[in-house]
């Protein structure tokens, strides 16, 4: 039951359902600094299969976590090419997967939350405007470890606390405003969007 308590009304329950270290701890960190103190961070989809949004449901239904009513679900991942925007076999229509991940019953919301190629064009954000043509992961990682003065190693702590320092995630949500809407043929991230929304 959400109370207020001297006057501030209390955070919202968020729950961050994550594909993968490096993404459990940007959001770990996030809620750390921007004091979310109804945030959680689960990793659950372990980079295998394609279908997030049954993995994330099994996960509400067979956990401890116990979502409510007033409960926020974002379920985090890459594209990694098993998504597209039209019915094509072996991946996940992505419009299909927005719709099935609103039907979600029980909690107050449930959004996908995804980068187009991966969770490193967010990073990389904290440092420069990223734009719709393709960097592949090498790339980026070189860039991002021009920034950081060091080789960036994905999942290392410390330099996701780097990369957060100084409010850079500000930077990011502007740096991806051009890219925010999801499109599986262009490099994209609508981590921005729900950043945003979260820590205002």
């Amino acid at each position: 039951m959400s109370r207020e308590r001297r006057g501030k009304k209390l955070k919202p329950r968020i729950f961050f359902l994550v594909e993968g270290k490096t993404e459990k701890n940007f959001f770990d960190m996030l809620a750390q600094k921007y004091r979310l103190t109804g945030a959680r961070t689960v990793r659950v989809l372990d980079c295998q299969g394609n279908d997030f949004v049954d993995k994330a449901k099994n996960k509400l239904k067979n956990s401890q976590l116990k979502p409510d009513k007033k409960t926020k679900v974002f379920i985090v991942f890459d594209n990694d090419g098993k998504l597209s925007d039209t019915d094509s076999e072996g991946k996940n229509n992505i419009h299909n997967l927005f719709k099935k991940a609103q039907q979600i019953e029980g909690i107050e919301s449930c959004s996908l939350v995804i980068s187009n190629y991966c969770f490193e064009v967010w990073l990389l954000a904290h440092f420069k405007t990223m734009t719709a043509g393709f960097k592949n992961l090498t790339s980026l990682k070189k860039e991002l470890s021009q920034f950081l003065g060091e080789t960036y190693v994905k999942g290392n702590s410390s330099q996701i606390e780097k990369i957060l320092n100084d409010d850079r995630v500000l930077k990011a949500i502007k740096n991806t405003n051009t890219i925010s809407s999801i499109k599986c043929e262009e490099q994209s991230t609508n981590i921005g969007v729900i950043v945003q929304d979260i820590i205002k």
